[in-house]
């Protein structure tokens, strides 16, 4: 049996579409529908559907965030296997009748690709890596930072999951956390297993509709969040490969405190001078190349300027640098004087 855990956060107009996309999928499965703490129609919906199909199961809880909704699943569930779909999300038909027959004793784990689909389902981009087949961890992870662009890692529905390993060594996702949640929570499962298989198809549809406007949110506790994320990533990786990961992770907590904040240039100052004493700023080497340089900079890198200003004069003089340089690169990487 695989369980499949839904969070349900104010969903009432497309959580069914997932629903009975779940419902299609041939296998034994349990579905978990938990509302988190919703205000609209969603609990009224998923009830009608537990009353209608056996291997739906509802859960209603007061409102504690994707994170702590998940875990409510993992408490309960009862599948071998299980995995993690939003509630906006759909499998392709027929990907968990695919998935099953790689579940074997020595391989728990099966990973697979997925698609950037807009929401009437068309397709935007699909994100594939390796080959189709089974490979030892380190193998599947050598070309690192090409995994890590791919986002398959991230992606939340990319996976199925061991039960056993997650309860018996109680992996959770971290619920401090409202960034990088489900990628430090995916590294964590990977320490305790040696293959997986993958599947070089995307099975699972990342449906466009408003999850892009949390990346642009403030984060109150994102430097937090990239060390243990950062920490997990880097307990399989080694500290040589995961040096792009922090420079990605530096580049985003600079984004956040600057761009994000809505705060005083002082403010942002004192904020940032505690990304001097963080792991991922530890692990932080710089950029390598010219080509590197110039995307980092317009991911707002060169903001590392701001940390190392040593009053608010030097403070205003670099972000204003920092901008104007910016500004320069993106018009000469766009081919534009």
């Amino acid at each position: 049996m695989i369980s499949i855990i839904v969070p349900v956060y104010n969903a009432a107009s497309y959580v069914s579409h997932t629903i009975d996309n779940l419902l299609q999928q041939d296998v034994e499965k349990e579905i978990i529908l938990v509302n988190d703490g919703s205000t609209d129609e969603s609990l009224s919906i998923i009830n009608s559907y537990a009353k209608i199909h056996p291997c739906i199961r509802v859960i209603d809880k007061p409102n504690g965030g994707v994170s702590s909704a998940r875990n409510v699943g993992i408490d309960v569930a009862i599948g071998e296997n299980l995995m993690f779909v939003d509630s906006d999300d759909i499998l392709m038909d027929g990907a968990l009748a695919e998935v099953t027959k790689h579940l074997t004793p020595e391989i728990e784990t099966v990973f697979f690709s997925y698609q950037h689909v807009n929401d009437s389902l068309q397709s935007l981009s699909t994100i594939q890596y390796l080959s189709t087949g089974s490979y030892s961890l380190a193998d599947w992870i050598s070309d690192f930072e090409h995994l890590m662009s791919t986002h398959i890692i991230s992606c939340i529905g990319t996976k199925v999951y061991c039960s056993r390993i997650i309860k018996e060594y109680n992996i959770r996702f971290n619920q401090q956390m409202s960034h990088y949640e489900d990628i430090s929570f995916a590294f964590e499962y990977l320490q305790h297993i040696d293959c997986l298989y993958f599947i070089n198809e995307p099975y699972y549809k990342y449906v466009h509709l408003n999850k892009q406007s949390l990346f642009g949110r403030y984060c109150n506790n994102m430097i937090y969040a990239a060390d243990f994320c950062f920490n997990n990533v880097n307990k399989i990786t080694g500290a040589k490969k995961s040096q792009f990961y922090a420079v990605e992770l530096v580049a985003d907590c600079i984004d956040n405190e600057i761009t994000r904040s809505g705060v005083s240039i002082e403010e942002k100052a004192k904020r940032l001078s505690n990304l001097r004493n963080s792991l991922i700023f530890h692990n932080y080497k710089g950029p390598t190349s010219n080509k590197l340089y110039a995307t980092l900079i317009l991911k707002n890198l060169f903001y590392l300027l701001v940390i190392v200003a040593s009053t608010n004069a030097l403070l205003r003089k670099y972000i204003a640098f920092a901008q104007s340089y910016q500004s320069l690169i993106r018009r000469r990487i766009h081919g534009k004087n």
